[in-house]
């Protein structure tokens, strides 16, 4: 199942609701049409990043160690490999 979200969308994954057992997370961001207005004259426009992370939660729902359960661009995978 493809789940295409717009800016400003959330959506929970609940196991109950979601086959989890296997997730793949995509990112895309069209710079041309979020360069507009004063961002388009300054700079290139291809000089925009985009970054995506994770927050593994407990089963109390609080984030157990945040230096390990915290996926991001400097840390890129979980100490159990469930997450890369």
């Amino acid at each position: 199942m493809t789940i295409n979200l717009k800016k400003g969308q959330k959506i929970v994954l609940d196991k109950s609701e979601y086959d989890l057992s296997r997730l793949t997370m995509g990112l895309g961001w069209d710079v041309a049409k979020s360069a507009s207005g004063l961002a388009g004259l300054f700079g290139n426009r291809s000089d925009f990043d985009l970054d995506g992370y994770a927050i593994l939660l407990g089963e109390n729902d609080k984030l157990k160690n945040y230096k390990e359960d915290v996926i991001y661009y400097g840390h890129l995978e979980s100490k159990d490999k469930t997450v890369i």
